[in-house]
């Protein structure tokens, strides 16, 4: 009989931690990028990539092609079902991807049980699609990640958390709904 831990395991991590674990992940794609992968447009899954997609941009100096999409499946810490885009690419950066995405990477912050990253691969399935986080769920859809959390846990991220302190908190225009 497997045994099954039912209660959310909760997950801080600090500004510091995550931000050392970016550039180390921007190191990773330097050397492929040095291996002879194109990458040269950056997209960034609003709102937990955006950081992501700065740092990695700024690492690896890349100043143009940097972009947001728009991906939404969860309200809070409540999945409400498959992924959706609800801001799509600029068009000027749709013209410039090629061969299905080869030229570019996907970021986000976590990758829980995939939908995001499924949904983005059916439109970009050669683009590099990286994680800081994933979950077993989700680890199917992922190229490059840094750690793996248990699927029962919530990662609670600086920007999730009020003025350094790791507790979650809510926005200041309330709570999602």
């Amino acid at each position: 009989m497997r045994l099954e831990n039912k209660r959310r395991l909760y997950v801080r991590v600090s500004w510091n931690e995550i931000h050392r674990q970016m550039r180390e992940m921007a190191g990773w794609v330097h050397d492929l990028m040095l291996d002879g992968r194109k990458i040269d447009i950056v997209v960034g899954v609003s709102r937990g990539g955006l950081p992501f997609a700065a740092v990695l941009a700024r690492e690896l100096n890349l100043r143009e092609n940097i972009e947001t999409i728009g991906v939404s499946s969860y309200r809070g810490e409540r999945h409400v079902g498959g992924a959706r885009i609800i801001k799509p690419l600029h068009p000027d950066i749709v013209a410039k991807i090629e061969n299905g995405g080869e030229n570019m990477i996907v970021l986000d912050d976590l990758v829980d049980t995939g939908s995001t990253f499924r949904e983005l691969r059916k439109v970009w399935p050669n683009a590099l699609y990286v994680t800081i986080y994933s979950k077993p769920e989700g680890e199917d859809t992922v190229d490059m990640r840094f750690l793996q959390a248990p699927q029962n846990s919530w990662v609670i991220f600086p920007w999730d958390a009020k003025d350094g302190d790791p507790q979650a908190v809510d926005p200041i225009s309330g709570p999602e709904n």
